[in-house]
């Protein structure tokens, strides 16, 4: 399993989105329907409680901070994402980068001044990841790098290639 791919591409809103989507969810969906029925039980129980006794007021702002969370927990990540995915549609460019079977990610951007290129390795970060869904991959190699590589460029035995390289780094 050689191989040193190099992605040329354009990335569409949709793209952008996604992958931001997925990096701004950090809870699974089932997560989020429990914290969910929980935020809402508190907030709604608070309530009640503090329509029997109004001289309660600290129930009135628990049920405040609870529809705040509540709000956090599932308005965030799409207005994150809709942030992020309109800064990258309004940049309107091209993007390259190379990835090896070792996971190392050449990106032609110069944060190194000896070679022009900046190198990062999947999986040498706390913060590194691969998220997937059927158009895209949002790999995130370490806090301040973040690529996205949508599955409508890869060729014939790339996404088999990159799906074992993935496993194998960060599994």
């Amino acid at each position: 399993m050689d191989f040193n791919y190099t992605f040329h591409y354009r990335l569409s809103y949709q793209e952008a989105y996604d992958t931001f989507y997925l990096l701004a969810t950090r809870l699974t969906r089932k997560k989020k329907i429990i914290y969910g029925i929980l935020l809402t039980a508190i907030a709604v129980l608070s309530l009640v409680f503090y329509g029997l006794d109004t001289r309660k007021v600290h129930l009135c702002l628990l049920a405040i901070f609870a529809a705040a969370l509540l709000f956090y927990l599932l308005y965030y990540p799409a207005f994150s994402a809709r942030k992020g995915a309109a800064k990258v549609a309004k940049l309107n460019g091209n993007y390259q980068f190379t990835v090896n079977q070792l996971g190392q990610i050449t990106l032609p951007q110069s944060r190194d001044t000896q070679t022009g290129h900046c190198i990062v390795t999947l999986g040498e970060d706390k913060h590194s990841r691969v998220l997937e869904t059927d158009t895209i991959y949002a790999i995130r190699a370490d806090a301040q790098t973040t690529l996205c590589l949508p599955k409508r460029i890869l060729k014939n035995g790339q996404k088999e290639n990159l799906d074992q390289m993935f496993h194998k780094l960060l599994h």
